[in-house]
C-alpha cells in the first residue's frame, strides 16, 4: 500500500478513536455519570482533557485530509520511523486495546438496581466480569454503615455509600443519616421531594431521594446538609430508599 494512503488511514482511525473518548466525557458530564467513574475533584481535569483529545483529533483528521487530496506527506520525526510504521499486528492490537473500553459500555448491560436513590450512581464498577467483587466490597461497606449511629454521607464516597443503601436496604431503614449535597429537582416532582446529588453539575432525577420536612422550600442547585432517616417507600411499583428529612439547612458550597 502506498505510504500516503497508510498514514490517511492511520490519522483516521486515531482521529475516531480521539474523539470516541472525548464525547464519551461529554455524554458522561452531560448525564451526570462522570462522577461514577472519576473523583469529583478531577472531573474538570477530565473536562479539559476531552477539549485536548478534541484538539488531537482534529488535527489528525487534516492530516489525512492533507496527505489524501494534497498528496503532501507530515514532517517526519527524527526517530527513524515513519508514521505509519510497524506491522499490522502491533496496530492492530494497539487500536484495539483504546476501542475496547467501548465496546464493554455497549455490549455489558448496566446492572444498576431498579432503585430512584441508585438512578445513575453506583455502576462506577461493576461489571459482568467483576460482580460479585463488587458485591462483596458492597456488602463490606454496607455492615460498616450500618454499625455507625448516624450515616455520615458527603463528598467523600458519595456515590459508594449511596451503592451500599440502595442494595442492602434491610440494614438501613429506620437509621439516622447526615447527607450533604446539592439540590436537583425534576419534572414532575413533588414540591416537597429533591433529589441529593454529588455534584452540581448532575441532572435530576439523579442521587438520594429526599422528602422534605412540611413548608421546607429549598432552591435547585444550593448544597445542602440533610438530616432525618432512612426509609424505603414504593416508587412505580419498585422499593426505593429515600431519607424523610427532619432539617434542611444551606452549607457553603465547597
Amino acid at each position: 500500500m502506498p505510504a500516503n494512503n497508510k498514514i490517511a488511514i492511520h490519522a483516521t482511525i486515531r482521529a475516531v478513536l480521539l474523539y470516541g473518548w472525548a464525547f464519551a466525557v461529554v455524554y458522561l458530564a452531560r448525564s451526570g455519570h462522570i462522577v461514577d467513574y472519576v473523583a469529583s475533584g478531577m472531573v474538570v481535569a477530565v473536562k479539559l482533557a476531552a477539549v485536548l483529545l478534541a484538539t488531537i483529533g482534529a488535527y489528525q483528521l487534516y492530516t489525512a485530509y492533507r496527505v489524501v487530496r494534497k498528496r503532501a506527506l507530515p514532517v517526519e520525526c527524527d526517530c527513524e520511523h515513519s508514521p505509519a510504521s510497524g506491522s499490522l499486528l502491533t496496530h492492530t492490537f494497539v487500536y484495539a486495546l483504546l476501542a475496547f473500553p467501548f465496546f464493554l459500555g455497549i455490549f455489558i448491560p448496566d446492572p444498576r438496581p431498579g432503585s430512584a436513590g441508585f438512578h445513575t450512581h453506583g455502576r462506577a464498577t461493576q461489571t459482568a466480569a467483576f460482580g460479585d467483587t463488587v458485591s462483596r466490597q458492597a456488602e463490606q461497606l454496607a455492615d460498616r454503615l450500618a454499625q455507625q449511629t448516624v450515616i455520615q454521607m458527603g463528598n467523600e464516597h458519595f456515590a459508594e455509600t449511596l451503592q451500599a443503601i440502595d442494595r442492602f436496604p434491610g440494614r438501613f431503614v429506620g437509621k439516622s443519616i447526615e447527607a450533604s449535597g446539592y439540590v436537583r429537582r425534576a419534572p414532575g416532582t413533588k414540591t416537597d421531594q429533591i433529589f441529593l446529588a454529588a455534584t452540581s453539575g448532575s441532572p435530576a432525577p439523579t442521587g438520594m431521594l429526599v422528602e422534605l420536612p412540611q413548608g421546607t422550600a429549598v432552591k435547585n442547585g444550593i448544597r445542602v446538609l440533610v438530616t432525618g432517616r432512612l426509609a424505603q417507600k414504593d416508587n412505580g411499583g419498585k422499593q426505593v430508599m429515600f431519607i424523610r428529612a427532619s432539617a434542611v439547612k444551606e452549607t457553603l458550597d465547597r
